[in-house]
């Protein structure tokens, strides 16, 4: 198999649902197997069995197919972790092999239980050329390394890590599963490539080989070799070299340290400040991320008097944060006292940002729903109807985007007006619930859009209010992805957005009114 060939597209078998993955796959041409696996579990992985049947350029599976078994040991893959496994040799009689089917089965972990692998589906890795995903990293960052896509058994995040059909984020990156398919799949990455490199002015003829190869679908490539690869390829530091190398460095840092105290004391004192302040600066972001907001205030408030640290936004979002987890316990304690529209008040306020809590408190809103339908349903079943009525306002009043509560109580609004057509209250409420069934509509379909901004200096504000403070104004033409929206009276609709000002480049979110903006594809 040694020499230039062509590989065809890797066929792996596993369950999205199990903690070691294998996110790329492909034999190399000296007669090697490379292999890069994704930890998404909580223990280090020590050892991994895999089975590979290998396939000639015709599809035929070699030798009757029978497959391989390779047992790797001595290994160290942290939790999530991607790891490059060193080329695996294989035997000089699957040198007409052109592309393999491999899954795991069995790994062993650092408590030396091994766990047995089902590898229950079937999934395709693409073809990516080193100098594609070398483009694709520039262009959309360094965690960049597959397409998004779709299957009948799961989806693949671009990360690499299979997710399964009901996770709505990536286990390895967070990603947004609706985000990921609806703007970083294949076509649509090769699309964002060539109109970038179009808007750049870069091609010319000689360009046009290179950029047919970085935007189009590729189902072959050149085998690679091992030592490409290893080059490219890089596994991050173990623990222990990690603290063996720190262990190192403050040695060094203390000899020299220790030379110099004399002559450098001063030096050293601000050194040691500066050293101690960018840990605790550090150590503020990891103290948000999980969710311990009280440590990472400390360690903010620390810095309060170093100009070196703009630390204003990140208290202003701990504080946020702080806030969203006392909205969502006060939520629950809401809940339990049977006091639902006060519960939903309050889970409303929690925050996406809020990871611990959003998809908690987004859960308790619909089991809400569902239990102040019933309650409606209960009314109208002993003849109520005007008390289904006031209930559902009352609902509808704090949570106006419901479209069940509102399709219900247009129902019953129906029923009044066929019952006291010289109702002129009721001609007044049916208009209104129209108006508002009309703008729901609008609202729910303007989410996970591309929009362009046509008003000149458009507002982008810190919350969905006129009165709410002034982030940024936007210039005509800038594009915005719409995240979320809310709804303010009948006529006004905010959204949620995500953008970058062409002007400064910085990335900003916040809210916008839509009469500001219009379809990318108008």
């Amino acid at each position: 198999m040694s020499g230039i060939f062509n590989t065809l597209p890797t066929i792996v078998y596993l369950d999205p649902k199990d903690d070691l993955q294998i996110i790329r796959a492909e034999l190399t041409n000296d007669l090697g197997i490379a292999v890069d696996l994704l930890n998404l579990g909580e223990q280090a992985v020590t050892g991994v069995n895999f089975s590979v049947v290998f396939y000639d350029e015709n599809y035929n599976p070699l030798f009757n197919g029978n497959s391989v078994i390779y047992e790797i040991k001595n290994l160290n893959i942290q939790a999530g972790q991607i790891f490059y496994l060193k080329s695996i040799k294989i035997d000089e009689k699957y040198k007409s092999a052109r592309f393999i089917s491999i899954k795991i089965t069995e790994i062993y972990l650092e408590d030396s239980k091994n766990v047995v692998y089902s590898n229950k589906y079937k999934f395709l890795l693409p073809i990516i050329s080193e100098s594609k995903i070398k483009k694709l990293k520039e262009t959309f960052g360094e965690q960049f390394i597959a397409y998004g896509e779709n299957t009948p058994n799961g989806w693949r995040c671009v990360c690499g890590a299979f997710n399964a059909k009901d996770q709505y984020e990536c286990k390895k990156c967070s990603r947004n599963k609706d985000f990921v398919l609806s703007n970083l799949t294949e076509p649509l990455i090769n699309l964002k490539l060539l109109n970038l490199m179009n808007e750049s002015g870069t091609i010319n003829k000689k360009d046009k080989k290179a950029l047919n190869q970085l935007t189009q679908t590729q189902m072959v490539k050149i085998a690679p070799d091992t030592k490409t690869l290893e080059k490219s390829r890089i596994n991050d530091l173990t623990n222990e070299e990690a603290k063996a190398r720190s262990k190192t460095f403050k040695v060094s840092l203390y000899a020299i340290l220790g030379l110099l105290a004399v002559t450098l004391i001063i030096f050293s004192f601000n050194f040691l400040n500066d050293y101690s302040d960018k840990k605790k600066f550090e150590n503020a972001q990891v103290y948000i991320e999980n969710g311990q907001y009280e440590k990472a205030l400390k360690n903010l408030t620390d810095l309060k008097y170093n100009d070196k640290y703009e630390i204003t936004p990140f208290i202003d979002k701990t504080n946020k944060l702080i806030q969203s987890e006392l909205d969502y316990k006060n939520g629950l304690e809401m809940f339990s006292n049977y006091e639902y529209i006060e519960a939903i008040k309050y889970f409303k306020k929690v925050i996406p940002e809020d990871k611990s809590n959003y998809q908690k408190s987004q859960s308790q809103i619909t089991e809400i729903e569902s239990l102040i339908l019933n309650q409606a349903q209960n009314h109208i079943d002993y003849k109520n109807y005007n008390s289904a009525i006031y209930l559902l306002d009352e609902y509808l009043s704090v949570v106006d985007e419901s479209a069940k509560a509102q399709t219900l109580r247009d129902s019953l609004l129906k029923y009044n007006r066929n019952k006291y057509i010289d109702d002129e209250k009721y001609n007044e409420d049916y208009e209104m619930a129209k108006n508002r069934a009309d703008i729901n509509d609008k609202a729910e379909s303007l989410i996970n859009t591309f929009q362009v901004v046509v008003s000149d200096n458009a507002n982008l504000r810190e919350e969905p209010s006129l009165k709410a403070k002034l982030i940024k104004k936007l210039p005509v033409d800038t594009e915005v992805y719409i995240v979320n929206t809310k709804i303010e009276g009948i006529e006004r609709i905010w959204c949620r957005v995500k953008t970058q000002d062409p002007e400064d480049g910085k990335s900003y979110e916040g809210w916008i009114s839509s009469g500001s903006f219009q379809n990318k594809t108008d």
